[in-house]
């Protein structure tokens, strides 16, 4: 079992490297406009505050109301929105990102985020898995509506 952890961890490790640092405004606490879409499978939430969405996306909530457990679908390093996403959904850098979710990972608080390399395949693997929730940008085409969550503000 350790074995595989730590596999996974250095799968989550290579596929989120170097990070560049916030924009001051986002450091500074200023909140950014969310540019992302809530896309989830079998969680029965219509809609979902920032706080809560963060506390998601950081692996604090584990099952649904659905008593469905939490699938974290993250952008990996090839992703062209991972900082944008680490910046708007978490409020830390894509290096922050990484050392959270690794710390919490090996320390067996949360199960390793599936890490997907664009827009189209998040919402592939959230439409073919029930539980799992992730974020796309919301110019993405071809959104579900379905699977969309609602953020309110």
């Amino acid at each position: 079992m350790l074995i595989l952890r730590f596999c996974l961890l250095l799968a989550v490790a290579t596929l989120l490297p170097s990070w560049r640092p916030l924009a001051a405004q986002v450091a500074a606490g200023v909140p950014a406009p969310f540019d992302f879409v809530v896309v989830a499978n079998g969680t029965d939430l219509s809609e979902v505050s920032v706080p809560e969405l963060r506390r998601i996306f950081r692996g604090e909530q584990s099952i649904w109301p659905t008593k469905q457990p939490v699938t974290v679908v993250l952008p990996s390093a090839r992703a062209d929105f991972t900082d944008l996403f680490a910046r708007q959904a978490l409020g830390m850098t894509r290096a922050a990102m990484q050392r959270y979710w690794l710390a919490i990972v090996f320390q067996g608080r949360a199960n390793p985020p599936v890490p997907q390399d664009s827009a189209a395949e998040v919402l592939a693997y959230v439409q073919r898995t029930p539980g799992a929730v992730g974020l796309v940008p919301a110019v993405t085409p071809g959104i579900p509506k379905s699977l969309v969550i609602r953020v309110k503000n």
